[in-house]
């Protein structure tokens, strides 16, 4: 574990009070650097005043048109559909076999009274989380012991 050299609480805007401080940190609200004398917390491209709660000057990227449109340029499309036209998404079948609602209580009841506990724990994990025996025994570390058995 590391050493906390400072700890600090925020109220709504940023404003900073110190609750443990044995090396003053730079870094404050939202990663902004805190400009001690002038109380000012500053980002790339203006500065914040946490005792105003507001910006002391315009977003720089408000008046220029270009910039504008290049950060909209990123974000225009949906990472989702991009994916889905490239055909990026690993496909797994539908599945053929699933527990009925009202089945549902009676399959709990049964694994629950299973006597070993991997099997039941193993079936417990795939019953409540609706994961396939493949997804499940891709879980590695804990679930290598599972991966054996099966």
């Amino acid at each position: 574990m590391g050493t906390i050299f400072a700890q600090y609480a925020y109220d709504p805007y940023g404003a900073r009070e110190t609750i443990f401080e044995s090396q003053p940190s730079t870094f404050t609200f939202a990663g902004y650097l805190s400009h001690t004398r002038s109380g000012l917390n500053w980002t790339l491209h203006r500065a914040y005043s946490p005792s105003l709660g507001r910006w002391l000057s315009r977003d720089p990227l408000e008046n220029d048109f270009e910039k504008r449109i290049h950060v909209c340029n990123i974000i225009q499309k949906n990472p989702v559909d991009r994916l889905s036209q490239i055909r990026a998404w690993h496909r797994i079948a539908p599945r053929q076999n699933v527990i009925p609602d009202y089945k549902m209580a009676d399959w709990y009841k049964t694994v629950v009274a299973l006597n070993d506990p991997k099997v039941r724990d193993y079936l417990l994990l795939l019953l409540f989380t609706g994961l396939r025996r493949t997804e499940a025994a891709t879980l590695g570390g804990a679930m290598s012991i599972l991966k054996a058995e099966f």
